[in-house]
């Protein structure tokens, strides 16, 4: 009878540790949308696994863990599919909660209970606050692409009418002297070119707000003793 007495009482020690619950002094702070995890343990560890395990906000029943099972009748609507405990590291303890796609109505203070512990603290808590997601970031990328792209343009615009008009220029060039070459034949040493002119296209490059300019002269081809035969465009 007395050994049957002791065998209860050492099974009630086990089933009641002295262990303390242990929360959390800091608040859990999570984004709108983001998973969480309330921080809850068993100080000095100890296998929980045989024991009950209720989370609570505001006396909402948030999650019930009994004997490894999980128990979600009385669970408050508002918690549905998102809870769960870590079952597997009930065997040192740890009875932390995790909340996924937190809510803003998640915001508040939780309490995790074990009700069989014969030490004191059975109970631990942790406020979890729920931050709205930042839209600076998003807004910051809008701006910089919107001051980026005309930029762009302009330079690609500036670039695109310089190497049209060199290229006009060059055609043009091509252009007379065959015409000359043709009708006139090798031209001897008596003809020259100089320059009479200039025309100076002058634009702003928006990247760096520095000037540039084409210039383009209006080459004459004298035969000396002779009136000029042709202007021609030269381009530098």
């Amino acid at each position: 009878m007395k050994l049957l007495l002791v065998l209860m009482s050492s099974l009630s020690l086990v089933d009641a540790p002295e262990s303390d619950v242990i929360g959390s002094h800091n608040p859990v702070t999570v984004t709108l949308g983001d998973n969480a995890i309330l921080p809850c343990y068993l100080e000095p560890p100890f296998d929980v696994r045989t024991l009950t395990v209720e989370w609570k906000r505001d006396e909402q029943y948030v999650h019930v863990s009994r004997h490894g099972k999980d128990y979600l009748d009385d669970q408050d609507e508002n918690f549905r599919g998102r809870t769960s405990v870590f079952h597997e590291e009930m065997i040192f303890g740890n009875i932390s909660l995790k909340l996924t796609n937190v809510t803003e109505l998640d915001a508040g203070s939780y309490t995790c209970f074990v009700p069989k512990l014969q030490s004191q603290a059975r109970r631990g808590f942790i406020n979890l606050t729920v931050e709205p997601v930042e839209q600076k970031n998003d807004k910051g990328s809008q701006t910089n692409n919107t001051n980026t792209e005309p930029g762009n343009h302009g330079v690609l615009g500036a670039v695109a009418i310089t190497g049209i008009s060199v290229a006009v220029c060059a055609l043009l060039a091509v252009g007379i002297a065959a015409v000359l070459w043709m009708k006139y034949g090798n031209l001897s040493k008596s003809h020259f070119f100089f320059c009479i002119s200039c025309i100076s296209v002058r634009s702003i490059c928006p990247c760096c707000f520095r000037a540039f300019s084409l210039s383009c002269c209006l080459i004459m081809m004298v035969d000396l003793g002779q009136a000029p035969l042709l202007v021609v465009p030269h381009c530098q």
